[in-house]
């Protein structure tokens, strides 16, 4: 769909002498020198120690991208050049959204640049509480814009190096567990520094971070080695209806084999809260498992009250913190938990590692579920990826150090997206916002299929869910739990941002998404 032509600012393209790359200055914003290198991006010249050539040199440049060039000549035609992005695409064609397999595989890059007195989007109406915008950032989104760090988070650069050091001969790359020589000792140090990180990031002590593959693994250690120990206070587990399918299958599994599993039903808050955990406690209550944010809408559950209800109780608690450990502080000696289970590529670390947090008291009640090796005091026996564990120290370091600063980033982005979305037509939130944590938004539209509207947002990625159901096209469980029909759970897109979204990626996903829902109801009319 096109927007209103609107006259936009010129711009000369130039080359910066210094980080041998191309460069945008647009003379009605002489201090916005957008840079094109990944390592120099929203700077200007000067930051790079360069200066900038004239336009004939910039038309030498092999490396240009040629599409840009017709992108940004139409700044000054007074052309909406994101339909003109459209139609050389032919992404949409007589208002009909092509099928993904008919689509170009790479998609031109639209201008990014707006005069400081026009809207952030010309399409949508200045909201009068919008931010200024922040235009020092110009991200390169040839890819598309990632918006689904609920599923998944990019690793950061310093876990990445941290771990390639650790993989070859040069390397610290011995067997961690083979300390009768130097290379096994200095594997062994840095796995030990790591579960040091790891333990300070959720004010633990260092012994009591137990390494596993994943959250997923985690979880079943913390379910399976409670309930399925001799030692076991009772029978009856008691599970919240909201928590990831990981706890839920694990569950299921256990209900199969003699344990009396109980779903925990929300308020009508859509709250897990201790009054509720206390209501359905029992004198054989041998474990009580919650999420602290729950990975679909975003709530947060008060776990220090619950863990005080459980405690009092004599039961056990677990705490699916996957996807708080890098929202929210965490202390688990002030929380009461006895047990926790994290994810790596949940905080910017590395997928296929994960710790559980195992209260030193209760060590002797948890019941292995794998065997032999010996290794994590027999809790999880097998030889312990060195570069793994060490790339989810770093990101546990790094997420305890940026807490503050990544809260407050995600937080404003979080404000304006949601100003986007209140300005679309039939578009309701899920889940209690007041008590949900900045960066995950569950948002349903009416009239319009999730499926539907995420082929049509192409290269920008969201989700209709959890990562791990998106395989099977079904309702959320989570949504169903909180109220919604089948119909509107399945108008439910997750929208999950990060440390490295742009406010920039905010406004034209929300210009975007809004045309994308007037398109898909124009054709359904």
């Amino acid at each position: 769909m096109a927007g209103p032509r609107v006259a936009y600012p010129s711009v000369v393209k130039r080359a910066c002498s210094a980080c041998d790359d191309d460069a945008l200055e647009a003379p009605e914003l002489p201090l916005l020198l957008a840079h094109m290198h990944s390592k120099t991006r929203g700077r200007d010249a000067s930051a790079c120690g360069g200066s900038l050539g004239d336009a004939s040199e910039f038309k030498r440049r092999k490396r240009f991208d040629t599409r840009r060039v017709r992108e940004y000549s139409l700044l000054g035609s007074g052309v909406d050049p994101f339909h003109q992005r459209h139609e050389r695409n032919e992404q949409v064609q007589c208002g009909k959204i092509l099928p993904r397999w008919q689509r170009k595989a790479r998609r031109p890059i639209g201008p990014r640049i707006f005069s400081s007195e026009q809207p952030p989007l010309p399409s949508v109406p200045t909201h009068p509480i919008w931010p200024t915008l922040d235009l020092g950032t110009m991200p390169d989104q040839s890819d598309g814009i990632y918006l689904d760090y609920a599923a998944t988070t990019p690793a950061d650069p310093k876990v990445a190096s941290k771990m390639a050091d650790l993989l070859t001969k040069g390397g610290r790359f011995g067997n961690p567990h083979s300390t009768s020589h130097r290379f096994g000792l200095d594997a062994a140090r840095a796995v030990e520094d790591a579960r040091s990180d790891v333990a300070r990031l959720i004010g633990a002590s260092d012994d009591e971070i137990v390494w596993t593959s994943g959250a997923t693994e985690a979880i079943n250690l913390a379910l399976k080695g409670v309930m399925l120990s001799p030692r076991a206070r009772g029978p009856h587990l008691l599970v919240s209806a909201l928590e990831h399918k990981a706890v839920m299958e694990t569950a299921e599994w256990l209900s199969g084999r003699g344990v009396d599993v109980e779903l925990l039903q929300p308020d009508v808050r859509g709250l897990i809260t201790p009054s509720l955990v206390q209501a359905r406690l029992r004198s054989d209550t041998g474990l009580v498992s919650v999420m602290h944010v729950n990975n679909e809408v975003g709530t947060v559950t008060d776990i220090a009250g619950v863990a005080r209800v459980v405690r009092s109780h004599g039961a056990l608690l677990h705490i699916d913190a996957s996807q708080s450990a890098a929202r929210l502080p965490i202390d688990v000696s002030d929380i009461g938990a006895d047990l926790l289970s994290l994810s790596g590529h949940k905080i910017y670390g590395p997928k296929g590692v994960g710790a559980l947090f195992v209260r030193r008291a209760i060590r002797p009640l948890l019941e292995p579920q794998t065997h032999g090796g010996g290794q994590e005091d027999g809790l999880r026996p097998g030889t312990i990826p060195t570069h793994q564990v060490v790339g989810l120290g770093v990101a546990a370091r790094l997420a305890r150090e940026r807490l503050g600063s990544d809260t407050a980033h995600i937080l404003m982005l979080d404000q304006r997206l949601i100003r986007w979305i209140e300005q679309i037509d039939g578009a309701t939130l899920n889940g209690n916002q007041l008590d949900r944590v900045q960066g995950i938004v569950s948002v349903r539209f009416q009239d319009v299929e999730a499926e539907s509207l995420m082929l049509a947002l192409g290269d920008i990625a969201v989700s209709a869910g959890s990562a791990c159901t998106t395989t099977r096209v079904e309702p959320s469980h989570v949504l169903l739990a909180l109220g919604l029909s089948e119909i509107e759970a399945l108008s439910s897109i997750r929208v999950s941002l990060g440390r490295h979204t742009t406010t920039i990626e905010i406004d034209e996903v929300g210009r975007r998404l809004t045309e994308a829902v007037t398109a898909l109801r124009s054709i359904a009319a």
